[in-house]
């Protein structure tokens, strides 16, 4: 009985290493995006938008990312994108629905620009009650940040 014991906790405690989640080993698109979009309904506009890694639950080549977004009137959105190689997807809500209703469904194509900035074409939906919406954005990473002269 003993040695059944003792095989038991020897499967549990060394089967959960093996099954370890390996490192995020893939590329980091963290950072804030000046958009240039259009839609249906609105037209031609502007939007911010930020990334932010989750290291915890992004691994391999997988990148889970909090997505933040802010329009020029200062309509935002929250949510989540996940990353595979080039490829972006993100679901977000309007601020004043946060997570009621369906939430705007985008599929982006990212690319490595000059100077090592990323970009991205983002094509999404939002759903409503009269058939939706269909809109498109194209975003560039802002320049990075020169540390401040003491």
């Amino acid at each position: 009985m003993i040695q059944l014991i003792f095989a038991c906790l020897f499967f549990v405690c060394f089967n959960g290493i093996a099954h370890a989640q390996p490192a995020f080993s893939g590329v980091n698109y963290s950072g804030k995006y000046s958009c240039q979009g259009e839609n249906q309904k609105v037209g031609k506009y502007q939007v911010e938008v930020t990334l932010r890694l989750n290291l915890v639950a992004s691994t391999g080549r997988f990148g889970a990312y909090e997505y933040t977004a802010e329009t020029e009137n200062g309509v935002k959105f929250y949510g989540n994108a996940v990353s595979v190689g080039n490829q972006l997807a993100a679901s977000y809500y309007l601020d004043t629905v946060r997570r009621k209703g369906e939430p705007t469904t985008g599929l982006a194509t990212t690319k490595r620009e000059s100077r090592g900035r990323w970009s991205f074409r983002n094509q999404y939906f939002e759903p409503d009650d009269f058939g939706g919406n269909y809109g498109s954005e194209t975003c560039l990473m802002h320049k990075a940040e020169k540390p401040k002269a003491k």
